[in-house]
């Protein structure tokens, strides 16, 4: 199994922080635009959030929100460059905006570049030490350094912060599988999924506990009701086919590798 992507974009759209300019602004054609991006940014239609965002910036060029929603739509869209300099603007324009620092500590993430997201959730936790997404967040990165140990105090904390968060009980669960603690791994990804049981990669990465553990069948089950919630999650595949591999059923083995391949698998 590999140390598992939980793709950060996925944590943008939990935590979409929808915010509101508190500048004063008489003017009612920017708030209406300013409107249309957030609700444009609710139902997914991105291409539609950038461009009433951009027209609510025309309209109103220190409209922090208007940046922040237009901010989130490119990092959900993956242009993560974008991104980062709309949330740098409201940064500009709202120093102590901590959950700016985290959206723009995500864009790095998505970028691969750790660093500077560590930096900036770091940023976020000192001007919000209550901000559970920001734990979380750092915690991802670490988990992408291998700094395992790192990566479980942050996910601790977010959970501590915010105890219903499946994703932070199942990225801890990755944690601990990649510091070989299959056992609470296991513990974690199975409260994340009494969370929310239709996650797809709390199933899978349990699955994976199971096969380091050597119980092949629980893997199987795991990471078949895993691709039944997300018939295109690749290392479901990948996982099961490790299992079946060491069950000795080497054809099915192979059918779940090549499927794994065309949905775009890459091994660590």
């Amino acid at each position: 199994m590999s140390i598992r992507r939980l793709l950060v974009a996925v944590v943008v759209g939990m935590s979409l922080l929808m915010l509101r300019s508190s500048l004063a602004d008489d003017s009612e054609s920017a708030e209406d635009a300013l409107q249309k991006g957030k609700t444009s940014l609710y139902q997914n239609a991105y291409d539609k959030t950038i461009a009433d965002s951009t027209e609510a910036i025309h309209l109103n060029p220190n409209d922090a929100g208007a940046y922040s929603n237009r901010g989130n739509a490119y990092n959900c869209k993956g242009e993560y460059d974008k991104a980062i300099a709309d949330y740098t603007e409201v940064i500009r324009l709202r120093p102590n905006n901590v959950g700016a620092y985290c959206n723009r500590g995500i864009a790095y993430n998505n970028k691969g570049d750790f660093d500077k997201a560590i930096a900036d959730c770091t940023e976020a936790i000192r001007l919000g030490p209550k901000y559970a997404e920001a734990y979380y967040s750092r915690g991802v990165s670490y988990g992408a350094k291998r700094d395992q140990d790192k990566a479980i105090a942050d996910f601790s904390e977010a959970i501590r912060l915010a105890p219903k968060d499946a994703f932070a009980y199942c990225s801890r669960g990755n944690a601990y599988y990649g510091k070989g603690d299959y056992d609470k791994g296991i513990a974690d990804c199975t409260e994340a999924i009494r969370l929310a049981p239709k996650f797809a990669i709390a199933h899978c990465s349990r699955g994976g506990c199971y096969t380091m553990k050597g119980e092949h069948d629980k893997a199987i089950a795991d990471c078949t009701e895993a691709i039944r919630l997300d018939p295109k999650l690749a290392d479901a595949y990948y996982d099961r086919g490790k299992a079946y591999e060491k069950k000795g059923e080497k054809a099915e083995a192979e059918k779940d590798f090549s499927q794994a391949k065309k949905l775009g698998y890459k091994p660590p």
